[in-house]
């Protein structure tokens, strides 16, 4: 089980907050292996992680994540996080223990 951050710009982050969407997805280059549902896909834009959602349902053939963008946490005093916890700029995915710390 692992929770998984990916980088994006701001415009598409807001796009996957959306209320207007009963599901969101996020579709992978090369899927997280470890990666379930119930687990979290944080955001991170202009260098600094901005929340996550709960991943609801994986697809593995087609690569991809689902969330219902109501799940949307901002971090306030998450784990390791203070108020927002920097980030920079990465291609396709990491696992959160990497950027964020272990919990």
């Amino acid at each position: 089980m692992s929770d998984i951050v990916v980088y994006t710009n701001p415009t598409t982050l807001e796009n996957k907050k959306d209320l207007g969407f009963e599901e969101c997805s996020w579709k992978f280059k090369r899927f997280p292996r470890d990666v379930l549902p119930n687990n979290k896909i944080y955001f991170a834009t202009r260098g600094m992680v901005r929340g996550y959602f709960f991943i609801t349902r994986i697809d593995r053939k087609r690569k991809m994540v689902f969330w219902e963008p109501k799940s949307w946490k901002e971090p306030k005093r998450l784990f390791l996080f203070k108020e927002k916890t920097p980030c920079k700029f990465f291609g396709g995915f990491r696992y959160a223990e990497t950027v964020i710390g272990r919990r």
